[in-house]
């Protein structure tokens, strides 16, 4: 370890990147004594093992293990290091991620790529002014009294001759003058002191944001109602200081404060802030400056990496709570078993536990009610949600580990009859791509994809339902772009996986930055490559194709049945045929089949119902077709992991054409078919060929909703869907491949419809209908899911079954009803009585539809709900 010189501060530069390590180190060798590390825990290393003690730390976030924001929050929580500012020098320049770098205490903020002279005068600034901290390092413990206050040649105002212990009762006596009070309560008030300003609040019902701005206007001072990142000098005090004092520097020079009769405080600021300055003081209610120190976005409106960490591999350490130990071990438990998602269902009388493994549910356990209550208390907190709230749904996020693995958990509550609900979704951010042929394309697909990404210009889209894989797909393709020649910027809610090289920002409602802005702020930072998480209305339809035709790379994700049927999505969207003639590249559309354990399949010539089945998709019935059954390897449910089925539609001149031209979209597919490409039912008979998959897997998912089949005929010949194909509520008139139930207005709607049913065959045929009549569809399995999904918004309308596991159609309306939201509720039912119509429309159900559901009366019904 190098002996510091006396006369050169030392430096400490942490950034995974050695050209980056090697720029910084020239910048700052001459004047400078500098140390390096290459990730977050060499750095952690040198300074509690190796005991070095730099006068300041440049500090990347983005790296291997523990990122900047933990080791600067372990920093902080270090008494001997707690003094050492940290300034941030990363590619991250969201308002967010400044925000987190505030919270986790640093003292700067750099934005790569950076000024060299820039970068220099920053750390001088930061430097000279942390020089005096030491002096400030007692008043971390608390502030003294009034007699003990240095005193100072500052010049004397009114405002500071106020700030004294008469100025504060003179503030109190103004404050209760038009108030009513017993003489308990001034009694009370009386005892109050300038350090307990704030328990004058409750001594008067006053809310801590009345009682600032009360005071301020006293004061004749400047109220701040709330705190943002950018006005925050973060190098100017100690964060020790700043914490239990209640105030924050900011950039202009001045301070603001939730207390200025503490004198200390004040006398700290001019000895230090105010040396060279005019002093200047502003005030924020203590709520403000306290969320600064103690809040932690949630995922879902804010950024990914929260900063408080669940150690799951640490449950058993001493000191653990109960709730502690349950919840890792069940979130252990889940990771083991590869789930995607944990479900804490409540009962009437325990809560079921389930994972959602391979994209199916699966019952683990039960818990009492008691334990599920803590372990959901446990995860909000941690999520910095509000424990106390438990009817309306909630959403945070939470970072774990296990061993060297990271991973982020999504949380979601909703309210049910029997207590509050939890979903978690359990996402590996830093996890390594996975190459698009073993994630299930074929060479030929993936070479299309691949080339379609080196291109410089042009729109790639990735659609499929929700939980189709097409995060996976896209993180996979973004990976592989080389973003040390091309500049690649993401705007994604949420952040789900760390793409090196990129400028990942996310959108978070709390700070104002919702999708437009985001997307607004990427269009002027000149990417070479924009990625967009989803596209969800007009405005970002648009902006894609837009960006895409002014000579750039975009990439986005769409909710749509095949790739063809893109076209139509962007055309309900608003986006005109020409200007999607002229940006898209290709389109990528995606599900996820399970994959039939190896170990246990079995493999037999398929039945005549079978044969039947295959016959109308395939000419060339495969002579042999696996089923699942089960065994120690596979945890008995037969399959082991999935696979992706794709269609990829590259659009060649004469399918530009077509889509200029305003082709629909059989006809675009069977272009598409006509030159070869694999269409999405193709794929998978491909997969039920080589014994990957189960046919009665891949129908259910996938052939009995690709209603257009390359082997049909140009006209088309009549054929029904009979009901022993399509599920026992069910019936769908087709001809020519197009279902007749769209009727006239097909496409004419931009309604959104919410379809709730558990039986999965039913529910997907639904959608079918649905889509086909040109709404947009979203689903859910059971009432408690609706529920979740309603909290999200943008739902227009609900077709629920009446008879679900979990919360029934009945409850789910009562729901709907006690939370106040204005959705319009179809109910499907085998039958009803009289009194039960009379009940349920009592309870807002706006209509019935008995099974076997007709299309055109569905969409017959739906059209009348929607244009009441």
């Amino acid at each position: 370890m190098p002996t510091p010189s006396p006369d050169q501060p030392t430096l400490l530069i942490v950034d995974d990147d050695d050209a980056v390590r090697s720029t910084l180190g020239k910048i700052f060798s001459g004047d400078h004594e500098v140390l390096f590390a290459s990730d977050g825990a060499e750095a952690l290393h040198l300074l509690e093992r190796e005991g070095a003690r730099p006068h300041l730390i440049l500090l990347d976030i983005r790296m291997p293990g523990p990122d900047g924001y933990e080791v600067c929050a372990r920093i902080q929580d270090h008494p001997e290091l707690a003094l050492v500012p940290v300034v941030f020098v990363t590619a991250l320049d969201s308002d967010h991620d400044r925000q987190r770098a505030l919270e986790v205490g640093g003292s700067g903020y750099v934005s790569k790529p950076f000024e060299p002279e820039e970068l220099r005068a920053e750390v001088g600034s930061i430097l000279e002014a942390s020089e005096g901290w030491g002096d400030l390092a007692a008043t971390a413990d608390g502030p003294r009294s009034e007699g003990e206050a240095a005193t100072s040649d500052r010049e004397e105002a009114p405002v500071w001759e106020r700030l004294t212990p008469a100025g504060f009762e003179a503030f109190k006596e103004r404050v209760a003058a038009n108030r009513e009070l017993d003489e308990e309560q001034r009694a009370r008030l009386a005892e109050i002191g300038p350090q307990e300003l704030y328990e004058l609040g409750p001594a008067l019902t006053m809310s801590d944001e009345q009682l600032a701005r009360h005071l301020a206007r006293h004061l004749e001072l400047e109220f701040v109602p709330r705190i943002l990142a950018d006005d925050v000098a973060l190098g100017r005090l100690p964060r020790a200081f700043c914490r239990n004092h209640l105030t924050l520097p900011r950039t202009d020079g001045s301070a603001v404060a939730a207390n200025p009769f503490d004198p200390h405080l004040l006398d700290a600021l001019h000895r230090s802030l105010w040396k060279h300055r005019k002093p200047t003081l502003a005030l924020a209610p203590r709520s403000r400056i306290v969320e600064v120190f103690e809040r932690r976005p949630s995922s879902d409106t804010a950024s990914d990496g929260v900063e408080r960490i669940l150690r799951l591999d640490r449950a058993q350490e001493e000191g653990a709570s109960e709730a502690q130990r349950r919840a890792s071990e069940l979130l252990r438990s889940a990771i083991v078993e590869q789930a995607s998602d944990v479900h804490l269902e409540p009962k009437e009388d325990h809560s079921l536990v389930r994972f959602r493994v391979d994209g199916e549910m699966e019952d683990v356990r039960t818990l009492s009610l008691e334990d599920t209550a803590r372990i959901v208390s446990r995860l909000k907190a941690l999520a910095d949600m509000d424990i106390a709230e438990r009817r309306k749904p909630q959403d945070g996020a939470v970072r774990a580990t296990l061993g060297e693995r990271g991973f982020k958990l999504r949380l979601a509550t909703s309210s049910t009859p029997a207590g509050e609900s939890l979903v978690i979704r359990i996402l590996e951010p830093d996890a390594d791509p996975v190459p698009l042929d073993a994630l299930g394309m074929t060479e030929e697909q993936a070479h299309a994809v691949r080339e379609a990404a080196a291109r410089s210009q042009g729109t790639i889209l990735v659609v499929g339902p929700t939980g189709s894989g097409k995060s996976t797909t896209v993180f996979t393709v973004l990976s592989s772009i080389d973003a040390e020649r091309r500049s690649l910027l993401t705007v994604e809610d949420p952040v789900e996986y760390t793409i090196p090289k990129a400028k990942q920002q996310q959108v978070n409602e709390r700070a104002g930055l919702d999708f437009e802005s985001l997307l607004k702020s990427a269009m002027r930072q000149d990417p070479d490559i924009l990625f967009l998480g989803e596209v969800r209305d007009a405005f970002s339809a648009n902006s894609v194709l837009d960006f895409a035709s002014s000579g750039h790379l975009t990439i986005s994700t769409l909710h749509a049945a095949n790739a063809a049927t893109a076209v139509f999505r962007l055309e309900r969207l608003g986006v005109k045929r020409g200007a999607m003639a002229e940006a898209l590249s290709l389109v990528v559309a995606q599900k996820l089949l399970r994959v039939l354990c190896p170990e246990c399949k079995e493999e037999s010539a398929p039945t005549e119902e079978e044969r039947t089945l295959l016959a109308r998709f395939t000419a060339d019935v495969p002579e042999r077709v696996a089923r699942p059954r089960g065994c120690p390897s596979c945890r008995d449910t037969g399959y082991q992991g999935r696979t992706g089925v794709y269609e990829v539609l590259d659009f060649d001149h004469t399918l530009v054409r077509m889509v200029r031209e305003g082709d629909s979209v059989a006809e675009l597919r069977r272009h598409a078919a006509d030159r070869g490409d694999l269409l999405i039912s193709d794929h998978a008979i491909r997969k039920v060929r080589d014994l990957q998959v189960a046919l009665e897997d891949a129908a259910t998912q996938v052939l009995l909703e690709d209603r257009e089949r390359k082997d049909q005929p140009r006209g088309g010949e009549a054929h029904q869907v009979e009901e022993a194909d399509s599920g026992p509520d069910v019936i769908v008139e087709e001809e020519g491949g197009q279902n007749q139930n769209a009727g006239a207005d097909a496409g004419k709607t931009s309604a959104t419809v919410l379809v709730v049913e558990d039986e999965a065959v039913t529910r997907r045929l639904l959608m079918g209908i649905l889509e086909e009549g040109g709404y947009e569809v979203v689903s859910a399995s059971d009432g408690v899911e609706a529920l979740m999904r309603l909290g999200e918004g943008d739902v227009d309308a609900v077709v629920s079954d009446m008879s679900m596991p979990n919360m029934d159609g009945e409850t789910l309306l009562d729901m709907i009803s006690e939370k106040g939201l204005n959705v319009p509720v179809l109910l499907v039912t085998g039958s009803v009585s009289e009194e039960q119509e009379a009940l349920l429309l009592g309870k807002g159900a706006e209509d019935f539809l008995e099974k076997p559901v007709r299309g055109d009366v569905l969409l017959a019904r739906l059209r009348k709900v929607l244009a009441r």
